[in-house]
């Protein structure tokens, strides 16, 4: 299939192709097919870092239908790789219940923000249930996340490596009923240049960050969060339960429903890759369906 001509102007012999679209359907009414699209549909509107390529493989019974959906970006995205984002919706499913499953990896090739020193690629992970109306839950993996915590232009609370969860169960109409984003690993990776004691105001020092933390509570900073024990968990913990740089606070409870419980064990995908290690033939215009006719 072609994208941007009309009868007065057809493809000509050899012209690329922007869509490709192939299905299978056997005696049992079930369905199998695959669609790719290129970046060559719309070039006049593309972006350096838009995906590249766009690929949903779809499989569809009676009792559910599943979308995967591989995205691979261009080049010039300077730190996603790919997306994959696997959507099913339970046929069978009570309407008020768990209807839909969506599982998302991304592929990382470099952190979102770089510390010096720390040489590790992060991962992502998220993973989403829902009812047939939009209420539901979802959770946001961290692993091998790098974060300098600069506190102003002249001072530095150091840089840190750290896995953080973020679980957020919503209504329908998308506000959150309960907001949870908890760091289970945080280590200390250097880069601190706050005085211990002696601060001001512009320049604070470690035990005042520590004092506004944990008021009438010991130095935080003497016998944590440091070269000698860089376990800095406590630290991003209270840093980030009230919101940080305008992000979101902690807020509400646990609902304790289907829907915080739909996410207790996410199930997260293996690859974002469709063969499980590369892009290769993953965009190429065939299908081979498996069916049994």
């Amino acid at each position: 299939m072609y994208y941007g001509y009309d009868r007065d102007d057809p493809p000509l012999l050899g012209a690329v192709p922007q869509f490709y679209v192939s299905w299978a359907e056997n005696t049992n009414a079930e369905y199998e097919g695959r669609l790719v699209i290129s970046s060559d549909i719309n070039p006049e509107s593309r972006a350096a870092d838009d995906p590249a390529w766009a690929r949903m493989d779809f499989h569809f019974t009676a009792e559910q239908k599943v979308a995967d959906m591989f995205l691979r970006f261009d080049e010039g995205n300077p730190w996603a790789e790919g997306l994959r984002i696997k959507v099913t919706k339970d046929l069978t499913a009570n309407a008020l219940s768990r209807v839909f499953t969506a599982q998302g990896k991304m592929e990382v090739k470099s952190q979102f923000a770089p510390v010096e020193g720390v040489d590790v690629l992060p991962t992502l992970d998220m993973y989403t249930v829902s009812d047939k109306f939009g209420n539901g839950a979802a959770v946001a993996d961290f692993v091998r996340v790098t974060f300098p915590l600069q506190i102003n232009k002249t001072s530095h609370l150091g840089n840190y490596l750290f896995a953080k969860k973020d679980k957020y169960v919503f209504d329908l109409d998308g506000d959150p009923d309960w907001v949870y984003k908890v760091f289970s690993v945080a280590t200390y990776e250097g880069g601190r240049n706050m005085p211990a004691t002696d601060g001001t105001v512009t320049n604070p020092s470690l035990d005042m960050v520590s004092g506004y933390l944990w008021p009438q509570q010991p130095n935080y900073f003497e016998s944590n969060c440091n070269d000698s024990n860089p376990e800095c968990v406590e630290l991003l913990n209270r840093v980030f339960e009230d919101g940080f740089a305008d992000q979101e606070p902690n807020f509400g409870s646990d609902p304790m429903d289907w829907r915080s419980q739909g996410i207790e064990t996410p199930e997260y995908l293996d690859s974002v890759y469709p063969n499980g290690t590369d892009w290769t033939g993953a965009f190429d215009f065939s299908f081979t369906p498996t069916l049994v006719q």
